[in-house]
C-alpha cells in the first residue's frame, strides 16, 4: 500500500499564519482503500510574512511662492519584484509651502500581475528619506541682448557674454554660465517664454561672498527688458525674419496662332535660397487673342521644400510679373 493523491486544503500565495492541512488517499495497485484505514492528521504550521520593501524617497526644492509643492519620486533599494507595479498612494503625499524643510513620506499602493492590490503582503519602510525645501525669494534681475536675423537656413543664438544684471541682492555673486536661446526658423523668443521655463534656456550659479557653494536653487531669475523692472513686460529676445525673396515669372511671345501663349517658368531674381531648398508654384497667364498681359502667379500656391519638408514659413516672397504677347500675322 502507498500514499497517494496528496492535496492541499488552500494554495497559499498571500500573508498568512495557520495550520497546513493536507489530505490524501491510500492506494494498492491503483485502487484506493483508505475506507480500510482511521487516519489521523497531525497538522505543521505554515505561514507566509510580509515582504520586506526597502524605499528612498525623492527630494525637492523651491523659491518661495505661495504655492503647495510635493514631491512623488521614489527608489525601491530592496525587495521589488519585477512582475509587480508599484505606485505612490496620492492621500499619502507630503506637501510643503511655507519657507522651510520637511522629511518626504510618502506610502506605495502595489499591485500584482493581475492588477490586483496586494499592498498587504508588503511591509514598507522608508530607509532614506528625501527632503522638501521651500527657499525664500530672492530675485535676481537680467537683460538678456535682443538680437536679430534674417533667416538663412543656419542657427542663431546668444552667448554666455549676452545679458547684463540688471538687480542684484547685496552680498551676491552672479554668474551665468550658459544661454540656451537659439533658433534657426523663422520666428521669436520672447522674455516671457524664458521666465515660464528658466532652467531650459538659462544655466547660472550663485555665491554668497567669499563661498564656493552654489546657492543658484535658491534663486528666482527673471529676465527683465532693459530700464523696465517689470518681467509682466516681454520683449523679443532673438527674432529670426523670413527671409525676402522676389520671384519673376517668364516672359514669352508668339505670332498668333491661334493657341495660347503660356510659360511655366520663373526665377528667383532677388534672394537667392537657401542652398538645397526649391520652390513650387504655379503659373497662371496665357493669352490667345493680339495683344498682351502679364503673366500672372497663383501667390497661394507659394511653397519651399527643404527635400520633403514644407518651410515656407522662412520666406517673404514678392512677385514680379513677366509679359506674354502675341503679335500679328506679318
Amino acid at each position: 500500500h502507498v500514499f497517494g493523491n496528496v492535496a492541499s486544503e488552500r494554495e497559499l500565495k498571500d500573508v498568512f499564519e495557520g495550520e497546513n492541512v493536507v489530505y490524501f488517499d491510500i492506494m494498492c495497485d491503483g485502487v484506493d482503500v483508505s475506507s480500510n484505514y482511521k487516519i489521523t492528521y497531525e497538522y505543521g504550521a505554515v505561514s507566509i510574512t510580509k515582504r520586506p520593501l526597502y524605499i528612498q524617497t525623492g527630494s525637492e526644492s523651491w523659491i518661495e511662492d505661495g504655492e503647495w509643492h510635493t514631491n512623488k519620486d521614489f527608489d525601491i533599494i530592496d525587495g521589488k519584484l519585477e512582475y509587480h507595479t508599484y505606485d505612490v498612494k496620492e492621500s499619502s503625499l507630503t506637501y510643503i509651502r511655507e519657507v522651510g524643510s520637511t522629511e518626504n513620506y510618502l506610502e506605495l499602493v502595489i499591485f500584482d500581475e493581475l492588477n490586483q492590490d496586494c499592498s498587504s503582503n508588503y511591509d514598507p519602510q522608508i530607509v532614506s528619506y528625501g527632503t522638501l525645501e521651500i527657499f525664500p525669494k530672492k530675485v535676481i534681475s537680467i537683460y538678456l541682448f535682443q538680437n536679430e536675423y534674417e533667416y538663412n537656413g543656419e542657427e542663431h543664438s546668444l552667448t554666455a557674454d549676452d545679458y547684463i544684471v540688471v538687480d542684484i541682492p547685496d552680498g551676491l555673486e552672479f554668474e551665468l554660465t550658459w544661454i540656451g536661446v537659439s533658433m534657426t526658423d523663422a520666428g521669436s523668443i520672447t522674455s516671457e517664454k524664458i521666465n515660464q521655463n528658466i532652467s531650459k534656456y538659462i544655466k547660472f550659479s550663485v555665491y554668497a561672498d567669499g563661498s564656493d557653494v552654489d546657492i543658484s536653487n535658491q534663486i528666482l531669475l527673471v529676465v527683465v527688458d532693459y530700464g523696465v523692472d517689470d518681467a509682466t513686460q516681454s520683449y523679443d529676445v532673438i527674432t529670426v525674419k523670413p527671409k525676402k525673396i522676389e520671384i519673376t515669372t517668364n516672359s514669352a511671345e508668339k505670332v498668333y496662332d491661334g493657341t495660347p501663349l503660356r510659360n511655366d517658368g520663373f526665377q528667383v531674381t532677388i534672394g537667392p535660397l537657401v542652398e538645397g531648398h526649391t520652390i513650387s508654384l504655379e503659373i497662371t497667364g496665357e493669352r490667345s487673342s493680339i495683344g498682351w498681359d502679364w503673366n500672372y502667379v497663383n501667390k497661394e500656391s507659394f511653397r519651399v521644400f527643404d527635400g520633403k519638408i514644407d518651410v515656407t514659413h522662412n520666406y517673404d516672397p514678392t512677385f514680379k510679373l513677366g509679359t506674354l504677347t502675341v503679335t500679328t500675322v506679318q
